[in-house]
């Protein structure tokens, strides 16, 4: 069965020294359980060229958790993005035909296969009112990802500057930057020049969402 629904989404911009108050001193919170530890893992699903990328759309196979399944996102307005799950199924790695037929208008043919995947360790909180009834859920995530090919992903927290509603310091390795850099501007992004830094040389680029890209290759001794 596939659901549809809608997806609000707002971030903020919490600088280093912010700390987490006592949640049990909100109003009408009487307790809090947890922390619940659960493991989630997603493969993320694009075509070759990153067509779903460039265009906003997210597709996603996710095992572990309640929501364990195929979710495609797809943007609606500010915000908001419109989530279509279906069920795992028997098709292992099969893209639904249902979900495939809706980013048809982005693949244009190209075949869908997966890109990325990240394993999350989610950490969740319960506050809980007077009745025994849960409030609301603070929820806590360890994140490490990696691409399906030659290079890796690290997540790191050097940048002090993040802009509201985008993330910074998501650092991707590669081999040979000239290269990558001539594959990315071949494919419609927009990335910097390739530069020279102690380690090695980079260059950066912004995703759909806003979030910032250094992809980097280390030289000599800090490879």
């Amino acid at each position: 069965m596939v659901t549809d629904t809608r997806e609000v989404e707002m971030k903020y911009e919490a600088g280093p020294e912010t700390v987490l108050p006592p949640l049990e001193d909100l109003p009408r919170v009487a307790s809090e359980a947890g922390p619940d530890e659960l493991k989630l893992e997603a493969e993320y699903y694009d075509t070759e060229d990153l067509r779903l990328l460039r265009a906003g759309v997210t597709l996603r196979r996710r095992r572990g958790g309640k929501d364990a399944g195929w979710h495609l996102k797809l943007p609606v307005g500010p915000q908001t993005r419109r989530e279509i799950q279906a069920p795992l199924g028997r098709s292992g790695r099969t893209v639904p035909t249902e979900l495939a037929s809706l980013v048809r208008v982005y693949t244009r043919g190209e075949a869908l296969a997966p890109v990325a995947r990240i394993a999350t360790v989610r950490r969740t909180r319960t506050l809980i009112d007077e009745a025994g009834k849960s409030l609301a859920e603070v929820v806590a995530d360890e994140v490490s990802a990696q691409t399906l090919a030659a290079t890796h992903i690290t997540l790191v927290t050097w940048f002090q500057d993040m802009r509201p509603g985008g993330v910074a310091g998501l650092v991707l390795h590669t081999n040979n930057a000239d290269e990558a850099f001539q594959t990315l501007q071949a494919r419609g992004l927009n990335t910097s020049p390739v530069e020279s830094a102690p380690w090695g040389r980079y260059l950066t680029f912004f995703d759909p969402d806003g979030n910032g890209w250094v992809l980097s290759e280390a030289q000599g001794e800090h490879k």
